[in-house]
């Protein structure tokens, strides 16, 4: 029998993403959790060389990360595959062979792992719980014996292209940010703030962080029902061009609140972690 709950016990990497721990179609392997991803597996070139059932698509993936550069990825799908005794059907994925993404502190790398995306989740939820250290998937959130009335909060689930929307206000402004748990911080493109600012030290987002030349401000939520829901962001120079959304929610919003990403409720459901 297929599981009824599939639970994955994460470690924190070098950039504080969460990686998981993994039995896909009989292999055992390490992936990060990355909802600022939307293609389902992320894989390695010889990773893909050894899982069965992997069909080679004809054609190439284009891809850009936060930095602007462009990536050409090979394709490929599965029509059936278990991880960790779940079942999923054709999830699609392709190659990652070199390190994406944009980095925060000098002495980090961009992270090069293996991915699993959004869409390996689709008609799925997901709670990705960063105080237990723990991402579970089931059919529906009754799978997952969460009880709506013990405190959680439900957004609508906007997908974009680039991932999880979710609104956001400053100074009677609204934006739109991503929930990205490929994020080390929550960011904020500073050239699109659209009115004067209070500064906050970065070392209100993330302690380890350097205050000198780095600027931070805070953030609330802008969805129904969620409106005190305040968060801490850095704010990046730079044009962004490439991208829609205005900035990334992430590890500093995540370690505070439980999350669910409900496809088949078409909703987000955040709760506050209890203060131990």
């Amino acid at each position: 029998m297929p599981e009824k709950v599939m639970h994955m016990p994460f470690v924190w990497d070098d950039t504080a993403t969460p990686i998981v721990r993994i039995e896909i179609n009989g292999i055992w392997e390490n992936f990060m959790i990355d909802t600022g991803a939307l293609i389902a597996l992320h894989l390695f070139s010889d990773v893909m060389a050894r899982l069965p059932g992997l069909i080679p698509e004809p054609g190439k993936h284009r891809t850009t990360d936060l930095t602007g550069k462009v990536f050409l990825n090979e394709k490929f799908s599965i029509p059936k595959l278990l991880i960790n005794g779940m079942e999923f059907k054709n999830v699609e994925g392709i190659s990652v062979n070199t390190p994406q993404g944009m980095v925060f502190s000098p002495d980090s790398i961009p992270p090069h792992s293996m991915m699993i995306g959004l869409n390996l989740f689709k008609g799925k939820a997901v709670l990705i719980n960063y105080q237990k250290k723990r991402v579970s998937v089931a059919d529906n959130t009754q799978a997952l014996g969460i009880n709506m009335a013990d405190g959680w909060i439900s957004l609508p689930l906007r997908l974009t292209p680039e991932g999880v929307e979710i609104k956001v206000v400053k100074n009677y402004k609204e934006y739109n940010m991503l929930l990205d748990t490929g994020a080390t911080v929550s960011i904020f493109f500073k050239e699109r703030l659209k009115s004067p600012f209070v500064n906050l030290s970065c070392q209100a987002v993330m302690k380890e962080m350097d205050h000198e030349g780095c600027e931070a401000s805070d953030f609330l939520l802008n969805e129904i029902g969620a409106t005190e829901i305040g968060f801490n962001a850095v704010l990046l120079d730079g044009a962004f061009n490439q991208m829609d959304t205005d900035g990334l929610i992430g590890n500093n919003f995540l370690n505070e609140f439980a999350l669910v990403i409900d496809f088949p409720g078409q909703k987000i459901h955040i709760k506050k972690f209890k203060t131990t």
